[in-house]
């Protein structure tokens, strides 16, 4: 049974402005100095609208969002 998604990355890129946090704290936290991902796949609309807020305002453009199909 195949089921859609999104996945989301933080790339080395990030420079830890925390912004990705304020806007969809459910779905980022800090690895040290970095943000990452809490859950690297997404699969309700909802999540993803906040996970593209957080892309969109990231200042080093370092979240990114790709269609997945997990088996």
């Amino acid at each position: 049974m195949s089921e859609q998604g999104w996945r989301v990355e933080v790339s080395r890129g990030c420079i830890g402005s925390g912004l990705c946090l304020s806007v969809a704290a459910d779905h980022f936290e800090f690895a040290g100095a970095r943000a990452k991902t809490v859950r690297g796949v997404l699969a309700r609309a909802e999540d993803l609208e906040a996970v593209r807020a957080a892309a969109e305002i990231c200042p080093a453009s370092a979240i990114s969002i790709s269609e997945n199909l997990s088996a």
